[in-house]
């Protein structure tokens, strides 16, 4: 009786239920890197990973001076 009752509930289930597949994917971070030039200018750039597993770099920009 229980196994009758279960299957008819998981046909209910699936019935209602979307069906969903998992991806695999990256956690989204970022990160900053800070160079000088020869003038002691700073600059900065960040680095991401987006949740698709790609890797982008914004371009240089200027921070400050370095001393």
């Amino acid at each position: 009786m229980t196994r009758a009752v279960k299957k008819i509930g998981d046909r209910m289930l699936a019935g209602v239920a979307t069906k969903a597949t998992a991806k695999g994917g990256c956690s989204p971070s970022c990160q900053t890197y800070y160079s000088c030039d020869d003038s002691g200018n700073l600059y900065s750039q960040q680095c991401c990973y987006s949740g698709n597993c790609s890797y982008y770099c914004s371009s240089w920009n200027y921070a400050g001076t370095c001393w």
